[in-house]
């Protein structure tokens, strides 16, 4: 792999519990050898054939779904905690035992180059087939060029949000999203024909099938 890209998150996550474990572990003692002592962290790591590796750490929340995944299911708010350490305000995190909702968001990747040709007709309407669809949010517009796979890094089209009672309905409705409503309906148009395919599925990569994925 020249690079890889995120496909999504999952609050909270199921990836096992034992590799979560590791993962915790390290980003915790990467944190204090570096010095820091109280706020708010986003730190990236990724588990490989040879162990958990830390990718970056950043003295900052999260991006993207980070601050809503975990306010969703554990009741976390993020924001709230980061201004309260910043101001050297004790507290104390009140986790629930069991998560108060299951949280998922999907990025929706460039299958290939090209140019965008939809501003937003091409997904808009999985709001009305899928219930539990509560947000999407647009990263490229019509006329935008993408880049795909095997030019590069992929971009970022669009994100979609979940919220369930269950991991399995969560699941369930991004094999909806992929494998039923978005055949068919990737708005690019590619620089080469023979480069034109269906949006990306991550496979085992993300649990769209089965497999496992990590989350924020």
């Amino acid at each position: 792999e020249p690079w890889f890209q995120e496909t999504g998150a999952l609050c909270p996550s199921n990836y096992p519990e034992d590799k979560q474990k590791e993962i915790v572990d390290l980003a915790v003692k990467t944190a204090s050898a570096l010095g820091f002592r109280w706020g708010v962290f986003h730190i990236e790591l990724k588990y490989t054939s040879r162990g958990v590796r830390l990718i970056e750490v950043n003295a900052r929340l999260g991006g993207v779904s980070a601050w809503e995944c975990n306010l969703r299911a554990w009741g976390v708010d993020l924001i709230e905690n980061h201004a309260l350490s910043a101001l050297k305000i004790p507290f104390s995190l009140a986790i629930p035992e069991k998560p108060l909702e299951f949280f998922g968001q999907v990025a929706i990747n460039a299958p290939y180059t090209g140019l965008v040709t939809s501003d937003g007709s091409w997904i808009e309407f999985t709001k009305e087939k899928i219930p539990s669809i509560t947000a999407i949010n647009f990263w490229k517009k019509r006329g935008d060029r993408v880049v795909g796979p095997e030019d590069g890094v992929p971009d970022w089209m669009a994100e979609v949000r979940v919220r369930c009672k269950s991991m399995e309905e969560v699941l369930e409705a991004f094999r909806q999203l992929f494998n039923v409503h978005l055949i068919g309906r990737v708005p690019v148009k590619p620089d080469k024909p023979e480069m034109k395919r269906e949006f990306f599925f991550p496979g085992e990569h993300f649990p769209f099938v089965g497999g496992v994925c990590d989350s924020s």
